[in-house]
């Protein structure tokens, strides 16, 4: 039964969450449903604009209240660690390192942006258009660029 489940979980995450377009026009309550479904912890008020990735591990998401994330954005939740890694290794033999991703209450995400797994994203935080999160966000702060700095404090 676990194959199956994480089965289904790939189809929803991979095609019916990212590239049916069209979901929002039913309920704006699907996406969050169907992340939700496949693991992930999502508060009331979360939009998902489409074109989405989120990683398999959805089990590993974090989306409190009052969240929106933009089209394209990259969720990620797990990397090879590299720590060990020297001249002559095989790089698929390399083992993942799986990470948390918080996104705080009232923050957004801009279009395009790719957020790294450990990230939390502050609390009223933004992250522009096209960031690269490398690391944590701090509450009501705006980064952007690659990697994501510090462009504004909000007041």
């Amino acid at each position: 039964m676990g194959k199956i489940k994480s089965g289904i979980r790939t189809v929803l995450l991979y095609n019916v969450f990212k590239n049916w377009h069209w979901l929002h026009l039913i309920s704006k309550n699907i996406r969050p449903a169907i992340v939700r479904y496949c693991g992930a912890k999502v508060g009331k008020n979360v939009y998902f604009s489409g074109g989405i990735h989120i990683d398999n591990n959805a089990e590993y998401l974090t989306i409190e209240d009052d969240v929106l994330i933009s089209p394209n954005v990259m969720l990620l939740f797990h990397k090879r660690d590299l720590r060990g890694f020297k001249k002559g290794d095989i790089y698929n033999k390399v083992p993942h390192i799986k990470r948390n991703v918080k996104i705080c209450r009232n923050s957004f995400i801009g279009m395009g942006a790719v957020i790294m797994p450990g990230v939390t994203i502050g609390e009223g935080a933004g992250v522009a258009a096209g960031a690269v999160v490398t690391k944590d966000v701090p509450a009501w702060c705006i980064v952007a660029g690659n990697p994501a700095k510090i462009i504004k404090e909000i007041e």
